[in-house]
C-alpha cells in the first residue's frame, strides 16, 4: 500500500514545503520506501510509496514530459500494460514502467474522464498546472481510502485523516453524533459529517454557492477542484449512495 495528501488553497501559503511534508510523513506506515513531493504557489502534493511495480523509476509525483501534469496514486492500476499500448499509439512517449504514469498520458488523452479507462484499486490525484484543476478519484469499489477536507480557504485530502490534521486550516473538532454513526456504519451518512462546524465541510457547487453535505459523482468516485476551492465540484450525474463519491469511509489498507 501506498499513502497520498495534499491541498490546494486559494491564496499564497506560507510554510507549504512543511506543512505537506508534515502531512506525508504521517503516512509513512503505509510506503516505507520513497518520499516524494511536488509544491506550487498554492498546491502541494505528497505521496509514501510501498515500491512493487518499477522499483527503479517508479518514483512519485510523476508527471508529463513539459511538467504540466503531475499524479500520485495510491493502489495498482491492472490493465496499465493495455492502457499503455493503447496511449503509445495514439503518440505518447512514456519514461518508466509504472503503472502510475498511464493515468498522466490518460489524462492527457481522455480529461476528467481518464478514470473511467483504468481498472485496478485505486485513489489517485492529477494537478493540471495550466487550467489549475485538480482532479481526485478512487476505484469504483473505493476500495482504496480518500478522505477530504473543503473549507472555505483550502482543500486538503489524504490517505488517512490523520495527514488532513496536519494542515492547519483543517479543524479539529469532533461531532459526536457522526461519531456514533461512523461506529455503526464504518462511514458518516450524508448530510453528517466529523467536523461539529456544519458549515466548512460542505461541498461547494460548480456556482459557488454551498452545496451538499455529501458529495456525489460519477460511479468512480472522482471529484474536481476548478481554479478557487469555491469551485469544487463532483463529476458525473448521481449515482447510487453507495458510489458516492469520496465518502468518509472506514480506513482500509
Amino acid at each position: 500500500m501506498c499513502g497520498i495528501t495534499g491541498f490546494v488553497a486559494d491564496r499564497v501559503l506560507s510554510e507549504v514545503r512543511s506543512t505537506v511534508q508534515r502531512m506525508t510523513r504521517t503516512l509513512e506506515r503505509r510506503g516505507p520506501d520513497d518520499e516524494g513531493t511536488y509544491l506550487g504557489e498554492s498546491v502541494a502534493l505528497g505521496v509514501r510509496r510501498l515500491s512493487i511495480i518499477d522499483l527503479e523509476t517508479g518514483h512519485q509525483p510523476l508527471s508529463n514530459e513539459d511538467g504540466t501534469v503531475w499524479a500520485i496514486q495510491n493502489g495498482e492500476i491492472y490493465n496499465f500494460q493495455t492502457l499503455r499500448a493503447q496511449l503509445e499509439r495514439l503518440g505518447h512517449r512514456f519514461r518508466t514502467r509504472s503503472d502510475s504514469e498511464v493515468i498522466i498520458h490518460a489524462y492527457e488523452e481522455y480529461g476528467e474522464d481518464c478514470p473511467a479507462h483504468l481498472d485496478g484499486m485505486f485513489a489517485l490525484a492529477i494537478w493540471d498546472v495550466q487550467q489549475r484543476t485538480l482532479l481526485l478519484a478512487r476505484d469504483r469499489m473505493g476500495e482504496k481510502p480518500l478522505y477530504y477536507h473543503a473549507g472555505p480557504d483550502v482543500f486538503a485530502f489524504g490517505s488517512e485523516l490523520r495527514a488532513l490534521l496536519e494542515q492547519p486550516a483543517v479543524p479539529r473538532e469532533l461531532s459526536l453524533e457522526s461519531l456514533a454513526r461512523y461506529l455503526s456504519f464504518e462511514y458518516v451518512p450524508a448530510p453528517l459529517h466529523s467536523g461539529r462546524n456544519r458549515e466548512a465541510p460542505s461541498r461547494p457547487s460548480a456556482d459557488g454557492e454551498p452545496g451538499e453535505q455529501a458529495a456525489r459523482g460519477s460511479v468512480l468516485g472522482s471529484l474536481v477542484l476548478r481554479g478557487r476551492v469555491a469551485g469544487c465540484r463532483p463529476v458525473g450525474g448521481r449515482p447510487p449512495a453507495a458510489a458516492r463519491a469520496i465518502r468518509p469511509a472506514a480506513a482500509r489498507e
